[in-house]
């Protein structure tokens, strides 16, 4: 009848809550890679403000636990205002996420 959408549960990507899930999934990324970044050659990792650099990654985790409309825009706004500051370092990394975000967002489901 449709495209199979294995993996995102029950409405597929349709879901709020499967966008919210691939939002947190693309933060995980996105942190792992900072990580990378931060502990690469001829970085200081003691100068890094890892609360700051988890700001996206929380952000997307809240979109999860309190699954409501206005929570999500919250979250995706947050990550874009943090994208656009970090855009010089590792905001880069967080963008999937925040496009996930976006779409989880604008979703109005109630998944």
């Amino acid at each position: 009848m449709g495209v199979s959408t294995t993996g995102f549960g029950r409405g597929g990507l349709r879901s709020t809550r499967a966008w919210s899930l691939a939002a947190l999934a693309l933060s995980v990324a996105g942190f792992a890679l900072s990580v990378a970044v931060v502990f690469g050659p001829g970085q200081d990792p003691s100068r890094v403000r890892w609360p700051l650099v988890a700001a996206p990654l929380v952000a997307a985790a809240l979109s999860l636990v309190v699954p409501r409309r206005g929570v999500r825009i919250a979250a995706a706004v947050v990550m874009a205002l943090w994208c656009a500051l970090a855009a010089a370092s590792v905001g880069v990394f967080f963008v999937p996420a925040t496009v996930a975000a976006a779409v989880a967002a604008w979703r109005e489901d109630a998944s």
